[in-house]
């Protein structure tokens, strides 16, 4: 039904969209659809079980309703997919009310004229027809014909043939506008979008292409109207075809069943669709499975010959066991939402079924969603890193520290209970500032993460060592020099806590806060500065340790085994300095690894087949940006105009249809 909002006057849709479209159609005709309902016998809720409910599903494409007649007998209502329905019609109202024959000719007149030219611009077209039953003891209700069959090949009902057409209706429901933006980020992600639609395929195709789906380069010109094009082979299928390609047919063309009673999947054949495949229309949630499954169990990355093939065709797969992200709504897409890695479920229009087998709930049933998703699963494991790469660099100074000092000295330079300072701020106060940093929009034009990628990569290994070596060559210096430079009592001599080994333990932690500024990029970017200003809880974090870091020294006397009275000014300026100094001393590591991965990739051999991405700045992640037409700069084929993308099961509310020509009236 349509509830019309008392805050903002707008009428909003209740249930099914494409039902209440219909019903705003009934509204702007003049009718008022509840009056209709209540007076009509085996609709109304009074006399519901007066009426025969034939209930729509994905394998009829169409449903029904029969409502007893005044004089008796039975008049049956049926909508469903235009060409489902056109099919099962033997006559058409004309327009003074009488019957005329729907001829085979006029069908496939209806067909171009009328649901093509719907369809080729986005519209769903559906098919409105009844037809006059006799009275119920004369009806077999359960009664299946004996040619005509259903959309996945099962009989359909006798009472459901022999229609008569009333009309064809094209429905727009409007894309989001974010919708094709959210698509490009996705592709610029290296996540490939593939569209499963029980619209048709003409439908199907126009939404794919106007949402950035179906690009140039996966159409060619049309042999039957030389002015247009249509998709290359392969990459829009209807769910039959589709079938038939990934399953063993029988002789009739009929799909063989195995011994369990299901369709026997051929993994090899779908390896060779499922590259090309884009658009699949016309689906039941059965090919949602099987897409599901098949890219799970796909070896195709494996074979270094088909896919170095595919590139050459501009086709880049990923190289590892595909990931698969499937969106669903309802009750019949829950076992691939189950089977898919990644199950998403509609928050408003799913089902609970969906939501329980789902893994994600997405709240606004809305396809950007989906992309808000994949930068914050990406921006906590890029927190992961940062904080591990934080943390592993700690250990490693402070873990040489103390055996060095146990091995010349006998006790380590750093106390026990300024251990469990640093320890503080590695574990606690650092992980709650790595962590918080908000997803930026650079997450989206990484490549994804193979599953053999070591979550420590060569960059960070060389960010740890490296400023490891920087913070173990200062504060050694410190630990054999320090007390000549500062003119200063050696530690090991000094009875009560010593000036040398503060200016050591101060040295030590300002480096440690300034490499903590450094671990906040994972790639060498030379900005490590950038965003900071956005993130209060990092640099509250780093100016509320930086304080307290000054109350340590100066008053943690020993209690905190600090020197009394604290460091002079210049004791603490060389500390400062030095620790500044890591922030350059990182540039540096930067520049020495982009020289010799320069190096590196002109002298290694051109590669085929797998591309690997063993590092974020490996050859691997280079190939992938060239290859990648969204990074590249290429332009994508996007006309912003109001279309739908319910279809994929992303929401779209319907509205006010865009401007349509006429089609022709068949009287």
């Amino acid at each position: 039904f349509i509830e019309e909002n008392a805050v903002t006057g707008v009428a909003e849709f209740k249930g099914n969209p494409t039902e209440c479209a219909l019903l705003t159609l009934c509204t702007e005709m003049g009718y008022d659809y509840m009056l209709l309902r209540a007076g009509t016998p085996g609709r109304s809720l009074a006399t519901a079980r007066e009426g025969r409910p034939f209930i729509f599903s994905s394998k009829r494409k169409l449903m029904s309703w029969a409502v007893p007649l005044p004089k008796g007998g039975f008049r049956l209502y049926c909508k469903g997919a235009s060409e489902i329905v056109l099919g099962r019609c033997e006559h058409m109202l004309k327009q003074r009310g009488d019957k005329a024959p729907l001829t085979t000719e006029v069908k496939e007149q209806i067909s171009v004229e009328v649901v093509a030219k719907f369809a080729r611009s986005a519209y769903r077209t559906i098919a409105l027809a009844f037809r006059d039953l006799p009275l119920s003891s004369d009806v077999d209700w359960e009664a299946a014909h004996a040619h005509i069959s259903n959309a996945d090949g099962s009989p359909a009902n006798e009472v459901e043939t022999g229609l008569t057409l009333l009309a064809i209706a094209g429905i727009a429901d409007p894309l989001r506008p974010e919708v094709p933006g959210a698509i490009d980020k996705c592709f610029r992600a290296g996540i490939d979008v593939r569209m499963v639609t029980g619209d048709n395929l003409d439908t199907a195709v126009a939404i794919a292409k106007e949402c950035g789906i179906l690009r140039a380069e996966h159409f060619q010109m049309d042999d039957t109207r030389l002015t247009e094009t249509c998709p290359k082979p392969l990459r829009a299928l209807e769910g039959k075809v589709f079938r038939s390609l990934v399953h063993r047919t029988n002789a009739d063309g009929s799909l063989f069943l195995a011994e369990d009673g299901k369709p026997e999947f051929l993994q090899e054949e779908f390896d060779k669709v499922w590259p090309y495949l884009r658009v699949l229309a016309r689906s039941s949630p059965e090919d949602k499975l099987t897409l599901a499954t098949g890219l799970n169990k796909s070896l195709l990355y494996a074979n270094a010959e088909r896919v170095a093939q595919l590139r050459e065709e501009g086709i880049v797969v990923f190289p590892d066991r595909q990931v698969v992200a499937m969106t669903g709504d309802g009750t019949n897409d829950a076992p691939a939402l189950k089977h898919a890695d990644v199950g998403f479920a509609m928050g408003i229009a799913g089902t609970q079924i969906a939501k329980d087998a789902c893994d994600i709930v997405l709240l606004d049933d809305n396809f950007a969603s989906i992309v808000v998703a994949a930068k914050w699963g990406r921006n906590i494991y890029a927190s992961i890193s940062k904080f591990l790469q934080f943390q592993l660099t700690v250990n490693i100074v402070a873990v040489t520290l103390a055996i060095t000092g146990s091995l010349v000295h006998q006790e380590s330079p750093i106390a026990a209970v300024q251990m469990l300072w640093v320890n503080l701020i590695m574990d606690s106060l650092a992980s709650l500032a790595l962590s918080t940093e908000t997803p930026s929009e650079e997450l989206l034009a990484r490549p994804p993460v193979n599953r053999s990628t070591p979550i420590v990569t060569r960059q960070m290994w060389i960010n740890m060592f490296g400023q490891a070596a920087y913070q173990l060559g200062v504060t050694l210096w410190i630990y054999f020099y320090g007390d000549t430079y500062f003119d200063v009592p050696f530690g090991v001599d000094s009875e009560q806590p010593s000036v040398h080994y503060t200016i050591l333990f101060n040295a030590f932690v300002m480096m440690t806060l300034f490499n903590e500024v450094n671990c906040r990029k994972l790639d060498g970017e030379l900005n490590v500065f950038e965003g900071i200003l956005t993130n209060y809880c990092f640099i509250g974090v780093l100016v509320s340790t930086l304080m307290l870091q000054v109350l340590v020294v100066q008053f943690g006397r020993e209690a905190l085994k600090c020197a009394v009275g604290g460091l002079s000014a210049f004791q603490w300026l060389f500390c400062i300095c030095v620790g500044f100094f890591s922030l350059v001393w990182q540039q540096l590591l930067n520049g020495a690894l982009r020289l010799s991965m320069v190096k590196l990739s002109d002298a290694a051999p051109k590669r085929g087949g797998v591309i690997k991405f063993s590092s974020r700045y490996g050859s691997g992640y280079h190939e992938y940006r060239k290859t990648n037409p969204y990074i590249s700069g290429q332009s994508l084929p996007i006309t912003k105009r109001s279309k739908t993308l319910s279809s994929i099961d992303v929401a779209a509310r319907l509205s006010s249809p865009p401007t349509l020509g006429k089609p022709k009236t068949f009287i």
